[in-house]
């Protein structure tokens, strides 16, 4: 379970830094990848996924607090994994072969995440519930 969390949290952490650092046109040249257009919200995207990733690297500390970060995250990679299949459909998006690999890749990862944070939230589900 600890290790589950904290990888997916340097998974964020490093996305939240990639998408954190969206007005560098070097680091996309470099990349060669595309450019995130409009940079504002991705670079709140990015705030958004460290605060995650630091959600996620003390989850385990506390069980209570593990499922239910592990239940929203569950969650979160669940729908990213939908986003990213959907975006590759067919007409939805001109993307070249690397994008397609990189957009599958993305998802595989984001859908595996999920399963096992389904089962690391499932343990005690009652434990979700707010109290009576």
């Amino acid at each position: 379970m600890r290790l589950v969390l904290r990888a997916n949290a340097v998974a964020y952490l490093v996305a939240g830094l990639f998408l954190g650092f969206s007005t560098w046109d070097w680091l996309y040249t470099t990349l060669g990848t595309h450019k995130p257009n409009p940079a504002p919200f991705a670079q709140l995207a990015g705030v958004l996924f460290c605060a995650l990733a630091y959600l996620l690297w003390i989850a385990p500390r506390e069980s209570k607090m593990s499922r239910a970060v592990a239940a929203a995250v569950a969650f979160a990679n669940a729908a990213t994994a939908a986003l990213l299949v959907v975006w590759e459909l067919p007409d939805r998006a001109v993307l070249t072969t690397e994008d397609r690999v990189t957009m599958t890749a993305g998802a595989i990862v984001c859908a595996a995440f999920a399963l096992v944070e389904v089962v690391v939230a499932s343990r005690s589900v009652a434990v979700l519930l707010p109290a009576d």
